[in-house]
């Protein structure tokens, strides 16, 4: 996918189950902005939402930047970007946890990265947890995902971009099971469980270190990482989650903003054709 090459232009990058490639087409300052997925329904409850990040980069004319979407969490199985996998879902009572959505400078899902892949990372935004027989999931995001009793936070979880799975416990013919882990950068764990009760699993957290706080022409551009921001969790057993999505937004052209009598231009056309660069009296004003 190509931008416009024209402040205020951008382009939305759904749920596909693969990373896909965003070129920027013109050098600028670009916000980012990431929601994680949310994570599937418990029997009566709802799975996390999922978390939130964004952040500004200032971004070259060809540049490509990867965007991995996170899948909706919903029944078994794994699902895209790290939500874990709910067990047998008709007897656990239990949902899935939501995958987080990224971008990253190299192709991959978080687990395909690596920490040792982490320079290259960008920003994340965490999965929600499945919901449980009797409890709702927790919500993904932030610095820490939401969470039972163990977080996933920026420095530790279940496992590096993945969710635990969620557990089971039967007796006498009755079962129950706790949520699996949402997705992120660290995924959240499942939720406790006995054959009586089942707790949701904790959300991934989200990371906004790859894009940090910088001032252009007296303005700040500032990272923000928020829980449970992010794509809404399913409602009752086998109910599916939103999936994740990313956006891209060109904000203003290299070297915009500029002030001009106190007011900050950010974009300016000629004739309807984006003017990228102005020179007055031999100097180069953007």
């Amino acid at each position: 996918m190509e931008l416009e090459g024209k402040t205020g232009a951008y382009g939305d990058v759904p749920y596909t189950g693969t990373v896909e490639a965003v070129r920027l087409p013109e050098d600028g300052i670009y916000l980012l902005e990431c929601w994680g997925a949310g994570g599937g329904g418990g029997r009566d409850h709802c799975g996390g939402n999922g978390g939130y990040a964004a952040g500004y980069i200032e971004g070259k004319e060809g540049e490509v930047l990867f965007v991995c979407v996170g899948e909706a969490g919903a029944g078994e199985g794994r699902r895209y970007n790290g939500g874990g996998s709910a067990p047998d879902p008709e007897k656990s009572h239990a949902g899935s946890g939501g995958g987080a959505t990224h971008m990253a400078r190299v192709t991959g899902t978080l687990a395909e990265i690596g920490e040792e892949g982490l320079e290259n990372l960008l920003l994340a935004a965490g999965g929600g947890g499945g919901g449980a027989g009797l409890y709702d999931g927790f919500p993904g995001g932030g610095e820490s995902g939401g969470y039972d009793q163990r977080p996933a936070d920026q420095n530790s979880g279940y496992a590096w971009g993945t969710g635990e799975d969620g557990g089971m416990a039967e007796k006498a013919g009755d079962s129950y099971g706790g949520g699996a882990g949402g997705g992120g950068l660290y995924g959240g764990f499942r939720g406790r469980y006995d054959w009586y009760w089942g707790i949701g699993g904790g959300g991934g957290s989200g990371y906004t270190g790859g894009v940090p706080a910088f001032t252009c022409h007296g303005k700040e551009f500032s990272p923000r990482n928020v829980r449970g921001d992010g794509s809404s969790g399913g409602r009752g057993q086998g109910g599916t989650g939103e999936h994740g999505k990313a956006r891209v937004t060109l904000v203003a052209l290299s070297f915009l903003p500029v002030s001009v009598n106190g007011a900050w231009i950010t974009g300016m056309t000629v004739n309807g054709e984006t003017v990228k660069r102005l020179t007055m009296n031999g100097m180069e004003i953007f």
